[in-house]
């Protein structure tokens, strides 16, 4: 897959016509480590080794956080399949098949950045012509459940979880990621996406730490956005249960 190295912000948007973020421009873009790989944080090295089964422990997790959620938030109105439990659960940390993508290339670069300060950031481009792309209600409708549904898609969640606090919070993440999440079965989450989606549908671009500053700069002036605007609200409880399941769905495997 060729990699484009860029040192200015205006190279990137050369790419686009200009206009990354357009309503035409069919790219979502991912931000991370050039030395990460595009898989789901269920697959990543500190507990990949760890899970015997995938199933198991991805219905554990869920379990756990639906429990909290209920217990501690009042939120009962979910069952272990509803997709927006995926989605809320995946805001606050819970490891899941789930890849974060988002619409807006900013969030992108400075996630890349912000995991990259003393190597190589990393800014993968999908065009989503190469898979399904679908609303959360496009799912609902159609009766499909997460643990079964199989076809590698990009996910639009919907906003339909705002009157309570936790899940408001987690709309405030969603809006201000531009947040998206590209969903794919079972059988295909130890492979990087990059090797399941043909070389044709990506750019992906690569920035040393030298010019992180300038390309800050550089969006500043353009845009007038701080790229070091936090891109996640303070950490809260739900975010430590998460973390804390993650681990504990992991022993009860054992």
């Amino acid at each position: 897959m060729e990699i484009i190295n860029i040192s200015s912000y205006y190279e990137f948007l050369k790419y686009f016509n200009g206009f990354p973020r357009s309503d035409r421009c069919p790219y979502y873009y991912r931000g991370i480590n050039a030395s990460f790989q595009v898989i789901p944080s269920i697959c990543y090295p500190d507990c990949l080794d760890k899970i015997h089964d995938f199933k198991s422990y991805e219905k554990c997790l869920i379990s756990q956080f639906n429990r909290e959620i209920s217990t501690q938030y009042n939120i009962t109105r979910y069952k272990e399949n509803d997709w927006e439990l995926w989605f809320l659960a995946r805001h606050f940390g819970l490891k899941s098949r789930l890849i974060d993508f988002t619409k807006d290339d900013r969030i992108a670069i400075q996630f890349a950045m912000e995991v990259s300060s003393k190597g190589v950031a990393r800014v993968y481009c999908l065009n989503h012509s190469a898979i399904k792309l679908i609303q959360e209600d496009d799912l609902r409708i159609g009766h499909h459940e997460p643990y079964s549904y199989n076809q590698l898609s990009l996910i639009h969640p919907s906003l339909l979880y705002e009157e309570i606090e936790m899940k408001r919070l987690g709309i405030d993440r969603m809006l201000i990621q531009m947040g998206n999440f590209l969903y794919q079965p079972l059988a295909t989450i130890k492979t990087p996406l990059t090797d399941q989606i043909d070389q044709k549908y990506w750019k992906v671009f690569e920035i040393k730490n030298e010019h992180f500053a300038k390309i800050k700069h550089e969006i500043l002036e353009l845009d007038c956005r701080l790229m070091n605007k936090c891109l996640l609200k303070e950490v809260t409880p739900l975010d430590e249960a998460c973390q804390s399941f993650n681990w504990v769905c992991i022993k009860e495997q054992v």
